[in-house]
């Protein structure tokens, strides 16, 4: 297995064995946004639900922009796109653990895997249902 971003160097334990080794405060921060770009990146270039998840964002902010959406309803649209966003990397990386850890069918496994795609869709019933409240009143007044 390949050594990964949060394994020390050998023979930097002093006392910390097992933990990254410390850097600076805002050096620790940066490096940690590095690796969280490197997921988002890796997200959207590798997934397809992701890509289109991402698609559908762009066209709602767009849609959102010609339809002079109010402040709460911006707060409101913009938290389902986090939302999904944020569901549809949960999903990801549970999956890609899940088969990392077991390559074989498993009903434990399968199980996980699941729940996490059934989070996915039930964010995006609570996306639907928003974009509804949101949108529809302001395309049936045009």
């Amino acid at each position: 297995m390949p050594p990964s971003h949060s394994n020390p160097p050998s023979g930097a334990n002093n006392g910390n064995e097992g933990r990254p080794p410390r850097t600076g405060f805002l050096r620790g921060r940066w490096r940690s946004f590095g690796f969280a770009w490197q997921g988002i990146k890796w997200l959207f270039g590798h997934e397809r639900n992701a890509m289109f998840h991402l698609g559908a964002a762009v066209v709602v902010i767009i849609a959102g922009i010609i339809l002079h959406l109010e402040a709460w309803e911006w707060c409101a649209v913009i938290f389902c796109i986090g939302g999904m966003f944020t569901a549809e990397g949960m999903n990801t990386a549970v999956e890609k653990l899940a088969d990392h850890v077991c390559s074989d069918w498993n009903e434990n496994i399968k199980i996980v895997k699941d729940v996490a795609a059934g989070a996915v869709f039930l964010m995006t019933f609570a996306c639907i249902a928003v974009g509804l409240i949101v949108f529809l009143p302001k395309l049936l007044a045009l």
